[in-house]
């Protein structure tokens, strides 16, 4: 499940202004300002809403890898009759505390992945269509504030607005159509990175 958490925190590892923790001009809203009407008309329960959470966790899987196997073709699949699997499929902590539910179709991520800090806080929330980024992404610092909004499509960054951990718009980060630069904090506010993307893709 290693290897589905990590495709799950690349919605993180992208975010702008944060790291591990969580544009501002007039127009950064109408770049990149977050579409809720995608996540009302999405025919996907949301996750972020408790009872819709709840439902679908008592009816997700559980990850074992005695049961589930990532093959090299990078297919989720029963590990007894090697089956793709399509379902909802969670982890959960030690102490029983959810850590990630996603869905899956035909063993590729597809649809709502989410994942949450062990304080509870919801760390991310995000979009797949066939094993690629699509749609709109949300991610949070630990400490409830609200670390980037993105939009991405067929696994590129096609907009982001981004805020710092104590709750600011990050001036420095600015994506639209896919070109700009993505800021990366520590939690204690300090600049740990810049990340330059064009067409999408993050510039070596």
């Amino acid at each position: 499940m290693k290897k589905l958490v990590a495709v799950g925190l690349l919605g993180l590892l992208l975010a702008g202004c944060e790291i591990g923790g969580d544009p501002s001009t007039s127009d950064s809203e109408e770049e990149a300002s977050p579409p809720s009407r995608e996540v009302e008309a999405s025919p996907w329960p949301d996750l972020k809403d408790p009872q819709a959470l709840s439902a679908v966790a008592a009816k997700a899987f559980e990850h074992s890898l005695d049961v589930f196997e990532k093959r090299p073709d990078g297919i989720v699949r029963m590990a007894s009759g090697g089956s793709p699997f399509s379902g909802w499929l969670k982890v959960t902590r030690a102490n029983g505390q959810l850590e990630g539910i996603w869905h899956l179709q035909d063993g590729k991520l597809h649809g709502p992945g989410a994942g949450w800090y062990p304080n509870g806080q919801m760390e991310f929330y995000g979009y797949f269509k066939n094993d690629q980024m699509d749609g709109l992404s949300l991610s949070w610092y630990w400490n409830g504030h609200r670390s980037s909004d993105r939009i991405y499509r067929r696994d590129r960054l096609d907009a982001a607005m981004a805020w710092t951990p104590n709750g600011l718009e990050c001036p420095l980060s600015r994506v639209k159509n896919g070109n700009g630069t993505l800021v990366y904090y520590h939690a204690d506010g300090t600049i740990d990175r810049k990340i330059e993307f064009r067409n999408g893709l993050e510039v070596e």
